[in-house]
């Protein structure tokens, strides 16, 4: 519930928070915009939200 989909591109999702703020999130190549999940190796918040509709399996999401 801390944010949601906003939309799509060829490249990445975009999500945005509660407060407005927006984030590109690249699932092909873990990525998204806050750098969270570069630098831990785990989905950040706003690539969970666009996993959870899409029923995506998170492990495969992970790093090692």
């Amino acid at each position: 519930g801390q944010c949601r989909v906003e939309g799509k591109t060829n490249k990445f999702f975009v999500t945005i928070s509660r407060s407005g703020q927006k984030w590109k999130v690249n699932l092909k190549k873990f990525e998204c915009q806050c750098r969270e999940w570069q630098l831990t190796g785990l989905s950040c918040v706003h690539a969970v939200c666009v996993l959870i509709p899409m029923k995506h399996p998170w492990i495969e999401y992970c790093g090692e």
